[in-house]
């Protein structure tokens, strides 16, 4: 189990011998980690490997993006209790490979050529001509669709005439005895009164003659 001190230690280490790691020639980094390996165990009496070093600083730094990635939002970061711990001392990125005057140079020379790529990119404004074109090739369109509506009005027009001339001739050419059958009710005058057909076949009561049953009645007087 490592401790806060022997951590501190590591990461002091692989601070101050930065340039030293990344100029070894070829691949190999074994003799490096041994070498802080050996300081540790001689400080606390501990027998770490380089292997267990170089893995102990490797989980350093890749907790120390975690919170990175955690403070900015990212649903990728994580907090850790290390991460938190060592973040002042991992914020400066120590552990990149130094910054040379060529490595300068490069950067300057690719930013550059990025700004000049997304500037051939970008879509070149329309010329006078082009616009002028677009305008008159507009205009000309709504031309077009202005003339077919006038004609699709005077054809619907000249329906409507035909039509209106066809009813007027039929109505000239019906005979002049024939008889319109009008559906509206018979108006009758305000005086005349309504005789109803019942009353026609009733007799008439209380009328000018008495009845027969009347006579009698004077007879036997």
């Amino acid at each position: 189990m490592w401790t806060d001190d022997q951590l501190s230690i590591l990461i002091t280490e692989r601070r101050n011998r930065n340039a030293d790691y990344h100029n070894i020639p070829g691949s190999s980094r074994v003799s490096f980690w041994n070498n802080i390996a050996n300081i540790i165990n001689e400080r606390f009496s501990t027998n770490y490997t380089g292997y267990q070093c170089k893995g102990k600083f490797q989980n350093l730094v890749r907790d120390h993006i975690l919170m990175c990635q955690y403070m900015a939002g990212n649903r990728a970061g994580r907090r850790t209790r290390t991460g938190a711990r060592y973040f002042e001392e991992f914020r400066s990125c120590f552990w990149e490979r130094p910054e040379t005057q060529f490595d300068q140079i490069h950067n300057i020379n690719a930013s550059s050529r990025q700004r000049e790529i997304r500037y051939h990119n970008r879509t070149p404004l329309p010329s006078y001509e082009e616009i002028s074109s677009m305008m008159s090739h507009r205009k000309s369109t709504t031309t077009q669709r202005d003339r077919s509506a006038s004609t699709d009005h005077r054809v619907s027009s000249n329906r409507r005439v035909s039509t209106n001339n066809n009813e007027n001739n039929e109505g000239e050419n019906r005979p002049e005895g024939s008889l319109l059958h009008n559906t509206a009710p018979e108006r009758r005058p305000e005086g005349s009164l309504l005789r109803n057909d019942s009353d026609i076949s009733m007799p008439d009561i209380g009328g000018s003659q008495p009845p027969s049953c009347m006579e009698n009645i004077n007879e036997e007087n």
